[in-house]
């Protein structure tokens, strides 16, 4: 559909000062099961713990990029993403699901022909891999061990005029709240990607760069490429009577960890190719400012009506097949 009109134009503003272009958009929270197909792949209810789902509608322990495409609808505006997005799911003290108020997805990379692409890589910006398959956050194999690399994630109080620090628990995120309210869990997956669409723990194909005195993060040599980096904002609403707030990931293996410590999510990219192609030459290519599913060239992904509070907060869990 006709993208918003700014001033006679359709196109989106440049994303300046910022230095990268960005392509964003909203999802709704969809399915909720026991599937995993990245680490379970073909063993239905195969995860050890429940997931919440966005995007594909037909996600589930089958899920492939070849099936990704061929069916389902979306929950992230319409059936042009089919890429699946899944979540543990986020529970009370009474063991019930706290359904999402919505998801926020982000698309960031350096623009076309910016001279940094190949100071920060070896073979420069690339777009999305077709097929990627990667993880991120808290590592479900290690459970237990220590594993600073991997806290790509944080917690955070968005109600109006309250604090909004980072923090590593979802506690420290309800206390700022002040014991209610809206709260988010931010996580990326990282931008120097090594050329693979899956690796052996399924999250080592990507990583950060790092700093090395330069003002610039360098990726390393393994990972010569940079590809537009996801980032997941996934929004809740948190009421007093909730008590202590867990993701079901916190919560297994005869293991408490306190809530949010485990938190981690999936991505099976599956865009139509042709709308993947267009935001990310139009969006970031050209370092522009894309917003709510704009794809850069005076369009925008169509949806329907879009709320941003859960239609019913909670629900109870499915039971495991």
């Amino acid at each position: 559909m006709p993208g918003y009109e700014r001033n006679g134009s359709y196109v989106p503003p440049s994303a300046a000062p910022d230095v990268v272009g960005a392509f964003r958009f909203i999802c709704t929270a969809g399915q909720m099961n026991y599937d995993d197909p990245i680490l379970y792949p073909g063993v239905k209810g195969g995860s050890p713990h429940l997931h919440q789902w966005y995007g594909n509608t037909n996600g589930d322990y089958a899920s492939t990029y070849a099936t990704l495409r061929a069916s389902g609808d979306s929950t992230c505006s319409n059936m042009l993403n089919r890429s699946a997005y899944w979540v543990p799911a986020l529970m009370n003290a009474a063991g019930k699901v706290i359904q999402p108020d919505y998801l926020s997805i982000y698309y960031k990379r350096l623009p076309d022909g910016d001279p940094l692409c190949l100071k920060e890589s070896a073979k420069g910006c690339v777009g999305i891999p077709t097929g990627l398959r990667v993880v991120s956050g808290y590592d479900m194999k290690r459970m237990g061990q220590d594993q600073p690399e991997n806290a790509t994630f944080n917690f955070r109080c968005i109600s109006p005029n309250k604090p909004s620090d980072h923090h590593a628990t979802l506690a420290e995120a309800v206390k700022d709240c002040g014991g209610s309210g809206q709260i988010m869990a931010a996580i990326n997956f990282g931008s120097c990607w090594n050329g693979q669409l899956d690796s052996a723990d399924h999250r080592s194909h990507l990583t950060h760069g790092v700093y090395q005195g330069q003002s610039y993060p360098e990726c390393p040599a393994t990972h010569p490429y940079i590809i537009p980096e996801l980032t997941q904002q996934i929004a809740y609403t948190i009421a007093a009577d909730d008590g202590d707030i867990w993701f079901s990931s916190d919560r297994m293996n005869g293991m408490t960890m306190p809530g949010g410590t485990a938190f981690h999510a999936d991505y099976m990219e599956g865009w139509d190719p042709q709308t993947r192609d267009t935001w990310n030459s139009q969006c970031i290519g050209k370092m522009l400012n894309c917003s709510d599913g704009e794809l850069g060239d005076g369009t925008m992904l169509k949806r329907g009506p879009l709320t941003y509070a859960a239609v019913q907060r909670l629900v109870t869990p499915p039971a495991r097949p």
